[in-house]
C-alpha cells in the first residue's frame, strides 16, 4: 500500500472513483443488453408459436364458414344454377375446402414442436389438448366432406351441417386453448424483465455500497493525516520545538509534501522568530523615542485622508445609483417570480389534462374492444339465421305448393341474414381499424405526456432560480444600503484620521531614527518560501 499512499489526492480520487464508474457502465450494459435479449427472444417465441398458429387457424374458420355458405347456396339454387356457374361455385367451394385443410394442419405442425402447448393444455369443457382437437377436427372434417357433395347435390346436407358445428366447435376451442397459452406466456415475459430489473438493482447497489466503503477508508486517511498535520502545527506553535515527526507520515503525496514543509521550514521560522522576539525586547525602549520621527509621514497621511474623502464622495454618488438600479432589479425578478409561479401552474394544469384525456382514449379502446366482441355475436346470429333460412327453405321446397309463401319468406330472410353478415364483418373490419388509431393516438397521448411533464419539471426548476434570484437581490440592495452607510461613517473617519495625523507629527520624529535598525531586525523574521 506504500505506493498508494505515494499518489497525489487527485490520483487517489480517480483510482477509487473510475473502476466503479466503468464496473457501473458496464452493469449496465450487460442487463439492458441481458432484458432486451431476453424480452426478444421471449417475444419472437411467443409470435412464431401462438399468434402465428392463430392466424392461421382464424383464417381457417374464415374459409370453412365461407365453404358452407357457397355449400348451401348451390343446395338452394342447384335446380336453377348454369353450368358455368356451378362450376365457379365447385371451384370455390374446393379452393376453401383445400385452405381450411392446409391452414389447420399448418397450424398444427407449427404447434407441435412445443410440447407443452400441443399436449398439456386443455381446453375448458370437454378436456381436450390441441393435439386431440387436431385429430377429432380432421376426422369430422373429412366426414363432413363425404357427408354430401355440392357438386352432383347428392348427400346429407343436414347431417354435413351438424358435422360443421361440430367442427367449427373444435376450431373455437383451439383459439381458445392458444389465447390461454398466449396470456401465461406474456406473463413469463414481464416476470422475467422484471427479475431482470430486480438484478439488475441488487447489482448496482452492491456496487454503490463497496464504493461507499472504500470512500469512506479514503476520507478517513486523509482526515486523519490533515488532524495530525494540524496537531503537529499547533505544538509547534506552542513553543514545543522538540516535537518530531512521525516517519510513516512522510509520503509523496500532498499531505507527506505538507509535513516535511512543516517539520522542516516551519520549525525553523518558529526558532528564528523566537530569536529575533528576544532582540526585540533589548530595542522596545529605542522604538518608541523614534516615533517623533514619524511626523512627516503623518503629514503625508493627512494630504491623502483629505483626498480619501474626496474619493469616498464620489464612490457614495455611485453607491447611490447602484442602489435604484438594484433595487429595480429586485423588483424586476419579484415579477419574473410571479409570471414563472403562473407558467407552472399553467403546464401542472395542462399535465392533468393530458392525464384526462389519456384515460379517455382507454375508455374509447376498451369501448372499442366491446364493440367488436358485440360485432361477432350479430355475426353468429346472422349465421344462425342464415342456417333456420336454409331448413326453413328446404322444409318449404318439400311442401310444394303448400310452402310456396314460406319459401319466399324464408329466402328473404336468409338474404337479410347474408347482407348482415357481410355488414357485421365490414363493421368488425372498421371497428378494428379504429382500434388500431387509438392505439396510436394513445402511444402519441402518452409520448406527450411525457414531454409535458418535463416542460413541468424544467419550470418548477426555473421559477426556483427567479424565486432565488429574487431573494438575491433583495439581499444585495439592503447591502448597498448598508455599505451606503459606511461610506459615509468611513468618509467621517477619515477626516477625523486627518486631524490626527497632524497632532501625532510631533511625537512621532523620533521613530524614523530607529526604522532602519527596526527593518534590519525584522529582516531577521522572513521565512524561506518553499518551493512549488
Amino acid at each position: 500500500m506504500r505506493w498508494y499512499k505515494n499518489m497525489n489526492i487527485a490520483g487517489k480520487l480517480i483510482l477509487l472513483i473510475m473502476p466503479f464508474v466503468i464496473a457501473v457502465a458496464g452493469l449496465l450494459v450487460f442487463f439492458a443488453f441481458r432484458s432486451y435479449d431476453i424480452n426478444n427472444q421471449s417475444k419472437k417465441a411467443l409470435y412464431d408459436e401462438a399468434f402465428v398458429s392463430t392466424a392461421l387457424i382464424l383464417n381457417a374458420d374464415r374459409d370453412f364458414y365461407q365453404a358452407a355458405i357457397a355449400e348451401k347456396e348451390m343446395y338452394l339454387r342447384f335446380g336453377t344454377l348454369k353450368q358455368d356457374e356451378k362450376e365457379a361455385f365447385v371451384k370455390d367451394y374446393e379452393a376453401n375446402v383445400k385452405q381450411v385443410s392446409d391452414r389447420i394442419n399448418s397450424a398444427l405442425k407449427n404447434i407441435s414442436g412445443n410440447r407443452e402447448l400441443y399436449s398439456t393444455y386443455r381446453v375448458d369443457g370437454s378436456g381436450k389438448t390441441l393435439e386431440q382437437l387436431g385429430q377429432s377436427f380432421n376426422n369430422n372434417f373429412n366426414q363432413w366432406k363425404a357427408a354430401y357433395s355440392p357438386a352432383t347435390n347428392s348427400g346429407d346436407i343436414v347431417k354435413k351441417q351438424a358435422l360443421f358445428d361440430s367442427a367449427r366447435e373444435e376450431i373455437n376451442q383451439m383459439t381458445e386453448i392458444l389465447e390461454k397459452y398466449a396470456q401465461k406466456r406474456s406473463g413469463e415475459i414481464l416476470k422475467d424483465v422484471d427479475n431482470s430489473i430486480k438484478l439488475s438493482v441488487t447489482a448496482l447497489t452492491v456496487v454503490l455500497v463497496v464504493l461507499g466503503l472504500i470512500a469512506f477508508y479514503l476520507i478517513r486517511m486523509i482526515r486523519g493525516s490533515i488532524r495530525y498535520v494540524t496537531d503537529f502545527c499547533k505544538r509547534i506553535a506552542s513553543g514545543d520545538s522538540g516535537v518530531q515527526i512521525n516517519e510513516k507520515m512522510l509520503t509523496k503525496d500532498e499531505v507527506g509534501v505538507l509535513v516535511s514543509t512543516v517539520n522542516n521550514e516551519v520549525r525553523q521560522a518558529f526558532e528564528r522568530i523566537d530569536k529575533a522576539r528576544i532582540d526585540l525586547d533589548v530595542t522596545a525602549d529605542e522604538v518608541a523615542k523614534g516615533v517623533r520621527q514619524i511626523s512627516d509621514g503623518s503629514q503625508n497621511i493627512s494630504q491623502g485622508a483629505t483626498e480619501q474623502a474626496s474619493s469616498l464622495e464620489e464612490i457614495s454618488s455611485t453607491m447611490t445609483q447602484i442602489a435604484a438600479q438594484t433595487k429595480q432589479n429586485a423588483a424586476s425578478s419579484e415579477r419574473a417570480n410571479k409570471l414563472s409561479v403562473e407558467a407552472m401552474n399553467a403546464a401542472s394544469q395542462g399535465n392533468e389534462q393530458m392525464s384526462s384525456m389519456l384515460k379517455a382514449m382507454n375508455d374509447i379502446n376498451e369501448s372499442s374492444s366491446n364493440i367488436s366482441r358485440i360485432m361477432k355475436v350479430i355475426d353468429d346470429i346472422a349465421f344462425q339465421t342464415n342456417r333456420l333460412a336454409l331448413n326453413a327453405a328446404v322444409e318449404a321446397a318439400r311442401a310444394g305448393v303448400h310452402g310456396k309463401s314460406f319459401a319466399v319468406v324464408a329466402e328473404e330472410v336468409r338474404n337479410l341474414a347474408t347482407r348482415s353478415a357481410t355488414a357485421a364483418k365490414e363493421t368488425t373490419e372498421l371497428i378494428e381499424g379504429s382500434i388500431r388509431n387509438v392505439q396510436v393516438g394513445t402511444r402519441i397521448a402518452d409520448d406527450t405526456a411525457v414531454s409535458l411533464k418535463n416542460i413541468l419539471e424544467s419550470v418548477e426548476e426555473a421559477t426556483q432560480l427567479v424565486g432565488e434570484i429574487t431573494i438575491s437581490s433583495n439581499e444585495q440592495a439592503h447591502a448597498i444600503s448598508e455599505i451606503n452607510s459606511a461610506l459615509d461613517q468611513l468618509s467621517l473617519v477619515v477626516q477625523n484620521n486627518s486631524a490626527t495625523a497632524e497632532e501625532t507629527a510631533a511625537a512621532s520624529e523620533e521613530l524614523a531614527s530607529q526604522a532602519e535598525m527596526l527593518r534590519q531586525m525584522v529582516e531577521m523574521l522572513n521565512l524561506k518560501k518553499v518551493s512549488e
